[in-house]
């Protein structure tokens, strides 16, 4: 979406409101069902690397699990760091340039 089409959507209603929260929670409870090892303890003679890394991403992914769905509440964040490395690849492009 464009800035432009940002600038002519109407104003949300409460409904709207209460649509993008329950989504939001309905996506959050789905990932707390799916990481069925968060919590897990590790103990590093016993649980192979692969299990390990495994526990690791679920902790890291219900720790950050509010943080997460944002955008679906809020539709002016967007979904992707797209436009961010977009930016720091021009600067990086910049920069090797200048070694050359």
């Amino acid at each position: 979406m464009t800035s432009i089409n940002r600038l002519s959507v109407s104003k949300k209603t409460d409904e709207d409101v209460w649509v993008e929260k329950r989504s939001s929670q309905q996506l959050q409870e789905r990932i707390i069902e799916l990481c069925t090892r968060e919590g897990e303890a590790l103990e590093p003679e016993q649980t192979p690397a692969h299990e390990a890394s495994f526990i690791r991403l679920q902790n890291e992914l219900i720790k950050g699990l509010d943080s997460l769905f944002v955008f679906v509440e809020h539709p002016d964040v967007e979904a992707t760091n797209n436009r961010s490395e977009r930016n720091v690849r021009r600067e990086a492009e910049i920069r090797s340039r200048w070694k050359n």
